[in-house]
């Protein structure tokens, strides 16, 4: 009898182990992130503070992905209460964990480097920015367009 409940306790574990990592590996395949995660319109916002200017920052605009790594876009930024629009280009890479960083270009010669995370299939990315000397976040939502006429 020990010996049977040995062996079927090992055979329980082992069925458990089999059962986690099949689900580990499954969920890995479901969560499988590329460029083209982000692609298409997207409307995002990210505010806070750049305490190595001692500014407070809002950046609220309109990015297109090309699904390619590569982006461009428009936005309003009030910088310590100094409102214009701007525009941008960048690169992003995405990883296969849905995680992943963006490098933002300005024509006055300002760039910022963001980190992210993919969410709702696409839908939603997180944004922190990861330059030092800023505590700044976010978020972009992928727009939808309508075709239905409004009447």
């Amino acid at each position: 009898m020990k010996i049977f409940k040995k062996y079927a306790t090992h055979l329980l574990i082992a069925c458990l182990v089999l059962l986690a990592t099949g689900n580990y590996a499954h969920a890995q395949n479901e969560d499988a992130c590329t460029a083209q995660s982000i692609q298409g319109g997207y409307g995002f916002r990210v505010t806070g503070d750049n305490v190595a200017l001692g500014a407070k920052f809002a950046i609220v605009g309109r990015f297109a992905a090309d699904g390619q790594g590569h982006f461009e876009g428009i936005a309003t930024e009030s910088v310590s209460g100094q409102v214009g629009r701007t525009t941008f280009i960048g690169a992003y890479i995405v990883n296969a964990d849905c995680t992943g960083a963006a490098r933002f270009l300005f024509p006055n010669g300002v760039a910022a480097t963001l980190d992210f995370v993919i969410v709702e299939n696409g839908k939603e990315v997180l944004i922190i920015d990861s330059d030092q000397g800023t505590v700044e976040s976010g978020v972009a939502k992928k727009q939808v367009v309508s075709h239905k006429n409004n009447q």
